[in-house]
């Protein structure tokens, strides 16, 4: 595990696509990041980014990433149709939020993202 003593933020990045990877890459160099999960149904590209990001623990439940104590932000770039619920998720744990546009992929889910106001959410969008 990297310096817990000297770095706070968490991290759980949901999604280990393209996004996902490169999301992680940045962060990885991040002097504030101390700890990096990563939730991927894919077993093959879940190793590969986390052998990519020297990822601390991984799983195929974005739901057992979040619970875990060490995660205060989640980064989260799923496919945009299974955005909502990890958000939701997340937004129930305190945790501070990086979404990939869009938010939702429709205005009643995105409705449902918005109305949870507890938590800071950051919608990114990344272009080549």
């Amino acid at each position: 595990m990297r310096d817990r003593e000297a770095k706070k933020i968490g991290l759980a990045i949901v999604g280990a696509g393209r996004v996902g990877l490169f999301r992680g890459e940045v962060a990885m160099r991040h002097p504030q990041v101390g700890w990096i999960g990563i939730a991927e149904k894919n077993p093959e590209r879940a190793k590969l980014v986390g052998d990519k990001l020297k990822a601390d623990f991984i799983t195929d439940d974005y739901r057992t990433l979040l619970n875990r104590p060490e995660v205060n932000a989640v980064i989260i770039s799923t496919d945009e149709h299974l955005h909502v619920d990890p958000i939701l998720h997340a937004v129930q744990r305190g945790h501070s939020l990086m979404i990939e546009k869009p938010l939702a992929t429709d205005l009643a889910d995105s409705a449902r993202v918005l109305d949870r106001k507890s938590t800071r959410l950051n919608s990114s969008h990344m272009s080549e």
